[in-house]
């Protein structure tokens, strides 16, 4: 079975027929398999999972209700279950369909940021469980309730340790880039305090009171690292520019975080008087007492905060609204301001305030609006070939090595300025094939004992394309996997080689033209001077012409040159 790209249907007369023609070989197919649609089958499409599961929780707890209000929340909750395992299967296949893809997702640089959203979504489904499924059965789920509030809160926690490690490790992000999904990895911890608020009180008095603990040491962590990426997020935005239009959705997941944070903080609190044993902090018995009104205090302090940013998000969402074009970021206008909506929820009840109550039933019958508007935008994307589609999706990195793409895409950056304090920088094919660039920069490096460049600053995308630019061919980023092989990481390439000599392709012991031009640009095009410290240029940078000649190579290197390894570039005869 064979699918259509109905969009370049729609736009192919509104191209000329010497672009179309220019740009054929560079487009997204025309067609693609159903095979290679769920290959393309990505995390961010847990977002769904997330909105519809966090709309089945504001559902379960929104006030002034009315006859059935309960029954529509079940079906949403039956609908998110459904989606959930529906996805979960997908994924699966997809990892099956194409294996390396599984390390893949895990760092890239997009995509891997939205692997939290999956763990999420599986604590909405415990949190909508305990709502409406606690009342109508026994004391069992009781128990398994406690049970898997436990494994999901270590597998939540080891989540984000690893997800950051891997993201430290494997990419570099810039700071020009900065989004508020960068928080995702930590997101699950997020979403462990409104969880423990919902399931605790039907507890055993002890379980009860562990679950509250874990609640909240596991909200503050999460809320802590959020504190962080507010601060780069804000920093991004005084010093670089907003996001562009399409992704301008995704703002509001700044809103979730606080939202979330304040819910929990009300949620805990309520419970508090209940759970809390008697004399745990002071001796006169009005502990929880105490933490529920520190609790209210502290959800209040945030509230503001959240609508804060959403006020940001929204203003930004309107400035850029003609532009607009639908991705999975859409997704952000539920589930953010989901975790939002429960926090004013929340505060309603501890105010006992009609008209905060009032405000709480306007904002679910919003977030019921924009989950329909997403879904339609969401279904029709995906009927158009605009998602799950070879080139379109977040883990695309077609544009990683389409070269004629280059002068469009820094056009929004000032080149003029990239200097090695001897020479211009200037995008030219005729001085980047010569040894002369190489020499230079390497002269200039030795003399100022300096790796600073202007291309640092740049988006790590841009710099890849000046090194296949440079090159003629493709830079391809290796991790290694046991002493005796590495594998790209680049998924167009998929090359498995042994380890190579850093010596040029023909077998001889000294650096080629294209070596020299390599070093030279790896060094003034690395992110961080701190990774080129102590490594030696003839040790960590790899030009190859084919895959025979890495093979050729196989017994050249010695271990000490094996753990300087850090990039290999492909590149042509």
């Amino acid at each position: 079975m064979r699918f259509r790209d109905h969009s370049q249907v729609e736009s192919q007369h509104g191209v000329s027929e010497d672009e179309g023609e220019g740009n054929e070989e560079k487009r997204p197919p025309a067609t693609a398999s159903l095979r290679d649609r769920i290959a393309h089958f990505t995390w961010p499409w847990f977002a769904i999972t997330m909105s519809t599961g966090s709309l089945a929780v504001v559902l379960a707890q929104t006030p002034n209700r009315f006859p059935g209000l309960q029954t529509i929340g079940t079906i949403v909750f039956i609908l998110d279950l459904f989606l959930f395992l529906l996805f979960t299967c997908l994924m699966t296949t997809r990892f099956i369909l194409v294996p390396q893809k599984f390390f893949y997702s895990l760092h890239h640089p997009i995509e891997s940021l939205f692997f939290g959203a999956y763990w999420v979504s599986l604590a909405l489904i415990l949190n909508c469980t305990s709502i409406y499924g606690g009342p109508s059965t026994g004391p069992w789920l009781t128990k398994a309730l406690e049970i898997l509030f436990w494994t999901y809160s270590a597998i939540a926690f080891m989540v984000s340790i690893a997800q950051y490690h891997m993201l430290f490790q494997e990419e570099r992000l810039n700071i020009s880039d900065a989004m508020p999904n960068w928080v995702f990895p930590v997101y699950p911890l997020l979403v462990v305090g409104q969880l423990a608020g919902t399931i605790a009180p039907n507890q055993p008095p002890q379980a009860a009171w562990n679950i509250w603990v874990g609640g909240v040491v596991l909200q503050g962590t999460g809320w802590t690292v959020a504190i962080m990426i507010y601060a780069m997020f804000t920093q991004r935005l005084m010093s670089s520019q907003l996001p562009s239009p399409p992704s301008r959705p995704g703002m509001y997941v700044s809103v979730g975080p606080a939202g979330y944070t304040a819910a929990a903080l009300f949620t805990l609190g309520s419970i508090a008087p209940d759970v809390f044993p008697p004399n745990q902090i002071t001796s006169t018995g009005l502990d929880g007492l105490f933490i529920k009104n520190l609790g209210t205090v502290s959800g209040l302090f945030l509230c503001l905060f959240s609508f804060w940013f959403f006020c940001i998000s929204t203003v930004a969402v309107l400035v850029g609204l003609k532009e607009m074009s639908f991705t999975l970021n859409w997704w952000a206008f539920v589930f953010p301001n989901a975790g939002m909506t429960l926090a004013v929820i929340q505060a309603g009840k501890a105010l006992g305030s009609e008209g905060v109550n009032g405000v709480c039933s306007a904002a679910t019958i919003v977030l019921v609006i924009l989950w329909f508007l997403c879904a339609i935008a969401n279904i029709r994307a995906l009927w158009l070939g605009q998602l799950l589609w070879p080139g379109k999706d977040e883990d695309s990195t077609r544009y990683r090595h389409d070269v004629t793409r280059l002068p469009h895409l820094v056009a929004r950056h000032d080149l003029s300025n990239l200097s090695f304090n001897c020479a211009t920088f200037q995008l030219s094919p005729t001085l980047l094939t010569t040894a002369r660039l190489a020499h230079m920069v390497m002269a200039t490096i030795d003399k100022d004992a300096i790796l600073e460049s202007p291309l640092l600053r740049l988006p790590g995308e841009i710099r890849d394309k000046i090194y296949a630019y440079a090159l003629g061919g493709h830079v391809v980023k290796v991790y290694k996997r046991s002493d005796n092989e590495i594998q790209s990481s680049d998924d167009e390439t998929r090359c498995e080689f042994a380890f190579v000599s850093y010596a040029s392709a023909d077998g001889s012991s000294r650096g080629g033209t294209r070596f020299q031009q390599a070093s030279a640009l790896n060094l003034v095009c690395r992110q961080t001077a701190n990774e080129a410290k102590g490594q030696l240029l003839s040790s960590n940078i790899f030009v190859l012409d084919s895959y025979t000649a890495a093979l050729r190579m196989n017994q050249a290197l010695t271990q000490e040159q094996l753990d300087k390894i850090t990039n290999i570039v492909m590149a042509p005869k």
